[in-house]
């Protein structure tokens, strides 16, 4: 079952990942969490860290994005591992080539 959010929201979701350089296919791999009124997307690479402190699978991953519903209005909030899982740098990398006059 796919997020209410996600899915009303489609559009703006991957508008606000191009304009933070995030990268909206590294999104939609991920874990989610949700409810009507907020999405989590969750780190999606393993944690041997986490595997150490048992029942692993019942612990949360960490959340790399939050996304909340509030007044038909969505509002985005970055985690500190956001750009590491989400980043996408290099898929909006600008080559500017130098201009030589001609004479």
């Amino acid at each position: 079952m796919a997020s209410k959010i996600f899915e009303e929201h489609k559009d703006e979701i991957r508008g606000y990942c191009f304009k933070s350089k995030l990268s909206f296919d590294k999104l939609c791999e991920s874990p989610w969490c949700y409810n009507n009124k907020r999405l989590v997307i969750q780190k999606s690479e393993p944690d041997p860290e986490r595997e150490k402190l048992g029942l692993a699978d019942n612990i949360p991953t960490p959340s790399t994005l939050e996304i909340y519903l509030e007044d038909g209005k969505l509002r985005f909030e970055q985690t500190d591992i956001t750009r590491k899982y989400l980043g996408a740098e290099e898929e909006h990398v600008v080559v500017h080539t130098p201009r030589v006059a001609v004479a």
